[in-house]
């Protein structure tokens, strides 16, 4: 119980401090720019530059290690990038979602609410993500705004508090061990020594 307790609060202490990135960041990138990029599929636009420059801006305020990124034309377990805040991806590489941000990534894009994942493992790492909706003029979801964090920190946070409850259990065990054989021996004893009694009784020894 007190290691769920310590693995539920650190989860939601970081998703909630990346779904307020992704919230409010995604309230600052043009939904009507993006579409432009998207159709462009160029990184050598004016729209790309501005989309682009939004995200760098989300990046470097929070201090986040990682890019910032938006996702396009999610459909099944494939998407496609869109804007990265690096550049490093061109417009339109696919990209396979993991299997635990599938149904969160389509609730976002559905439902229009912002998500975040628990932690899961995809081929670069191990990552807990928040998702925000893009919207365009009309208010409708045209991508999604994903901040992601590398949850090596958090995995190895809950591997020590893992390794303390191991060791204080053990302990504990040892102790109640030790008390239980104390104990055992001084009720046993007298009983020990009853019996022994009645035993030379029964044999005649009634001094």
């Amino acid at each position: 119980l007190q290691y769920r307790a310590q693995e539920r609060w650190l989860r939601e202490s970081l998703g909630g401090l990346l779904l307020n990135i992704a919230r409010t960041g995604a309230l600052v990138v043009d939904g009507d720019l993006h579409q432009a990029v998207v159709r462009s599929g160029r990184k050598d636009t004016l729209e790309y530059e501005a989309v682009r420059a939004r995200l760098r801006q989300i990046q470097e305020a929070n201090r986040l290690p990682d890019a910032v990124y938006t996702l396009s034309d999610v459909d099944g377990a494939m998407a496609r990038f869109a804007v990265v805040s690096n550049g490093i991806a061109p417009v339109g590489l696919p990209y396979r979602l993991a299997p635990e941000i599938q149904p969160i990534l389509h609730r976002v894009l559905s439902e229009g609410r912002p998500a975040y994942s628990g932690i899961y493992t995809s081929s670069s790492g191990t990552w807990i993500t928040a998702f925000a909706p893009v919207l365009d003029s009309a208010g409708r979801p045209v991508a999604v705004l994903d901040v992601d964090f590398r949850a090596d920190v958090y995995v190895a946070q809950l591997a020590a508090v893992r390794r303390r409850l191991y060791l204080h259990s053990t302990a504990a065990a040892v102790l109640a061990l030790a008390v239980g054989l104390l104990l055992a021996r001084r009720i046993t004893r007298p009983i020990g020594e009853l019996a022994a009694t009645a035993r030379r009784i029964v044999e005649g020894d009634l001094s």
